[in-house]
C-alpha cells in the first residue's frame, strides 16, 4: 500500500513537471513568433504596428502565461521537496526531475526578459510617437499664429493701418460735406464715377480725391498720390475690379464695441425713453444714423443696430459717452480689430505652448534615469525632440514681443498721423486767416508804388521849374486819394490782425503760431507803407504850396479890388466864393 501511494505521488510529480515544461514551451513559442513577426515587419517603427490596446492585451496575456508558469514551478518544487534523496526506490528519478525543473525556470526567465524587451520597445515607440505629435502640434500652433499675425507683422501692414487713418479722415470730411450739401453716399459715388460707371478704377478714384480736396478746400485731405492709392485699396473690396457703390456705402458704416454695459432706449432723450435692452461688454453695434445731442443732458447719443449679443438685430438709442466721462461705445478701427484677434490667438498659443512643454516633460519623466535597451535610445530621441519643441515654443513667445513692438510702433505712427492731419488742418486754417491780409498787404505795396509814381513829376522839379508845372492840384488830389487807400488798408490790417490773433489765442503753436507772427509782420508792412505814403504826400503838398505862394499876393489884391468895386464885405465875398452849403 505504501508503495502504491508513492507511485501515485511520483506520477503526480512527473505530470506536474510535464505540464511545467509544456507551459514554459508555449510561452517561449509565443515570444518566438512575436520576434519573427518583428523581423518580417522590418525596422520601421521598431516593428510595433499594433494599436496601443492590442499591445496592452498582448502584454497582459503574456504576463498571465508567465504567472501560470511560475505557479507551476512552485507546485513542482513543493512536490519534489516531499521526496527524500535517499529513497531507495525513487531517488534515482529525482536528479532528472530537478534538472527539468531548472530548465523550465531558465526558460521562464528568458521569456520574462523577452517580455520586458517587447514592452520596453512598445513604450519607447509610444513615447517617441507622442513626442513627435507634440512637436507637430507646436509647429501647427506657430503656423496658425503666423497667419493670424500676418496683417500686423507682414510687409506693408503698418502702411495699411496708417492708410486706414487717412481713410477715416476722408470719410469724416465727406460726412460733413454730405450733411452741408444734403447729399447721400450714392450722390458722392456718382460724383466720383462721373455718373457714367458702376465702378471707379484706381486712376479715376485718385483724381476724384484730388478734385474733392480742392472743392472743399480742406488741408487735412492733402494726401500724396501713394496714400490716395492706398485709400482706394481700402475702399475697394476687389481692387482689380474697382470701387463699387456698395464699397462706398460700406466705408460710411460705423461699428462700435461696447466698453461698459449701457442701456438701449427707444428715443434720443434719456429721460423720456423706454428701455429696450442692455448692451454687454464686448458686444458690437452699427450706427444707423448720425450722432445727436440729448438737449436735456448734453450727452452725445446715436441710434444703433445690435450686431451681437442676446438681442442682436434690435435697434435703439445709446450714449457714446456718459456725462461723467465713462466710455460706453468705442468705434472699431481696423487696427484695433486685428490686434484683438491677434491677442486671442496669442493667448491660445501661449496656453498651448505651456501644455505642450509640460506634456513633453511628462513623457521624458516616464523613462528611468538608468534606462537600458530600447528605453535608453528613446531617452536620447526624446531629448532631441524636446529641443525642437523648445525652439517652436520660443517662436510663440517671440511673437508676443513682436506684437507688442508692432503695437508700440503703430501707436507712434498713429500719433504722428494724427499730428500730421491736425497740422495740415491748422495750416489750412492759418492760410485762410492770412489770405485776405496778404492780399491787402500786396495791395498796399502796389498803391504805394503808384503813389510814388504819381508824385514823381512834381517832386523832381527844381524851384525855378515849379511855376511852369501844369496841374499841380490834379497830382495832389490823385496822391491824396492813393494815400487814403493805403492808410485805410493799414487800419483794416491792424483790426484784422487783432481779431485773428485773439482767435488764435496765447497758447498757439505750429502753423497757427506762425500765422500769428506773420499777422504781426503784415501790420508792420502796412504801417511802413502808410508812413511812406505820408512822406510822399507831404512832399507833394509842399511843392504845391511853393507853386501857389508867388501868386498868392496878386490874387488877394484882385479879390480886394473886386469886393470894393461891388461893395461886398469880406464875409459876403467868402460866401460867394464858397457857394451854397
Amino acid at each position: 500500500r505504501r508503495s502504491s501511494q508513492k507511485d501515485l505521488r511520483m506520477q503526480e510529480t512527473k505530470a506536474a513537471v510535464d505540464e511545467l515544461e509544456e507551459l514554459a514551451a508555449e510561452l517561449a513559442e509565443e515570444l518566438k513568433l512575436m520576434e519573427q513577426e518583428k523581423g518580417a515587419e522590418g525596422e520601421e517603427g521598431d516593428g510595433l504596428a499594433e494599436a496601443e490596446d492590442e499591445v496592452q492585451a498582448t502584454v497582459e496575456r503574456l504576463a498571465a502565461s508567465a504567472e501560470g508558469v511560475e505557479g507551476q514551478v512552485k507546485k513542482c518544487k513543493l512536490l519534489l521537496c516531499k521526496w527524500s534523496k535517499t529513497d531507495p526506490v525513487y531517488g534515482k528519478d529525482m536528479p532528472a526531475l530537478v534538472k527539468r525543473l531548472r530548465a523550465a525556470e531558465g526558460s521562464l526567465l528568458t521569456s520574462r526578459q523577452g517580455m520586458a524587451d517587447y514592452e520596453q520597445r512598445f513604450v519607447a515607440q509610444r513615447l517617441r510617437t507622442e513626442a513627435g505629435d507634440l512637436l507637430e502640434k507646436a509647429r501647427e500652433e506657430v503656423k496658425v499664429l503666423t497667419e493670424a499675425c500676418q496683417p500686423l507683422l507682414g510687409e506693408g501692414g503698418g502702411d495699411r493701418f496708417a492708410a486706414a487713418l487717412s481713410a477715416k479722415t476722408l470719410v469724416d470730411a465727406l460726412r460733413e460735406y454730405m450733411k452741408e450739401k444734403e447729399l447721400e453716399a450714392k450722390d458722392i459715388f456718382a460724383k466720383a464715377s462721373g455718373g457714367t460707371s458702376d465702378v471707379v478704377g484706381e486712376e479715376a478714384f485718385v483724381a476724384w480725391l484730388a478734385e474733392f480736396k480742392t472743392e472743399v478746400d480742406k488741408a487735412e485731405l492733402d494726401f500724396e498720390d501713394e496714400r490716395r492709392k492706398q485709400i482706394f485699396k481700402l475702399f475697394a473690396a476687389d481692387a482689380d475690379k474697382g470701387v463699387t457703390e456698395e464699397d462706398f456705402a460700406r466705408m460710411f458704416r460705423r461699428h462700435y464695441t461696447c466698453r461698459a454695459k449701457v442701456t438701449v432706449t427707444d428715443g434720443l432723450q434719456v429721460a423720456k425713453g423706454k428701455t429696450i435692452t442692455k448692451i454687454d461688454l464686448g458686444d458690437e453695434v452699427e450706427a444707423v444714423g448720425p450722432d445727436s445731442v440729448d438737449g436735456a443732458t448734453g450727452v452725445v447719443r446715436v441710434e444703433v443696430k445690435l450686431l451681437s449679443g442676446k438681442d442682436a438685430g434690435k435697434t435703439g438709442w445709446v450714449s457714446l459717452k456718459g456725462n461723467q466721462g465713462t466710455m460706453y461705445l468705442q468705434e472699431v478701427s481696423p487696427f484695433a480689430k486685428i490686434t484683438e484677434k491677434v491677442a486671442t490667438h496669442l493667448k491660445a498659443a501661449e496656453k498651448a505652448a505651456g501644455d505642450l512643454s509640460r506634456s513633453m516633460k511628462a513623457r521624458i519623466a516616464e523613462v528611468p534615469v538608468a534606462a537600458t535597451g530600447p528605453l535608453k535610445q528613446v531617452k536620447t530621441d526624446l531629448g532631441k525632440i524636446a529641443q525642437q519643441l523648445t525652439a517652436e515654443v520660443g517662436k510663440i513667445i517671440a511673437f508676443k514681443a513682436k506684437v507688442a513692438n508692432a503695437k508700440a510702433q503703430f501707436a507712434k505712427r498713429e500719433d504722428a498721423e494724427r499730428r500730421s492731419v491736425a497740422e495740415r488742418k491748422e495750416r489750412g486754417e492759418a492760410e485762410g486767416m492770412l489770405a485776405e491780409c496778404r492780399q491787402k498787404v500786396q495791395a498796399s505795396e502796389e498803391l504805394l508804388v503808384r503813389l510814388k509814381e504819381a508824385a514823381a513829376p512834381i517832386k523832381a522839379l527844381k524851384e525855378a521849374e515849379l511855376e511852369a508845372f501844369e496841374g499841380p492840384l490834379t497830382v495832389l488830389k490823385e496822391c491824396e486819394a492813393l494815400w487814403g487807400e493805403v492808410s485805410q488798408i493799414a487800419k483794416d490790417v491792424k483790426a484784422m490782425s487783432k481779431e485773428k490773433s485773439a482767435a488764435i489765442g496765447l497758447s498757439a503753436k505750429g502753423p497757427l503760431l506762425e500765422a500769428k507772427k506773420e499777422l504781426a509782420t503784415f501790420v508792420a508792412k502796412t504801417d511802413v507803407a502808410d508812413k511812406g505814403g505820408q512822406v510822399v504826400l507831404k512832399a507833394v503838398r509842399d511843392a504845391c504850396r511853393r507853386i501857389a505862394k508867388p501868386k498868392q499876393a496878386a490874387l488877394l489884391a484882385a479879390l480886394r479890388a473886386d469886393a470894393r468895386k461891388r461893395s461886398l464885405s469880406p464875409e459876403q465875398l467868402f460866401a460867394e466864393i464858397a457857394g451854397e452849403g
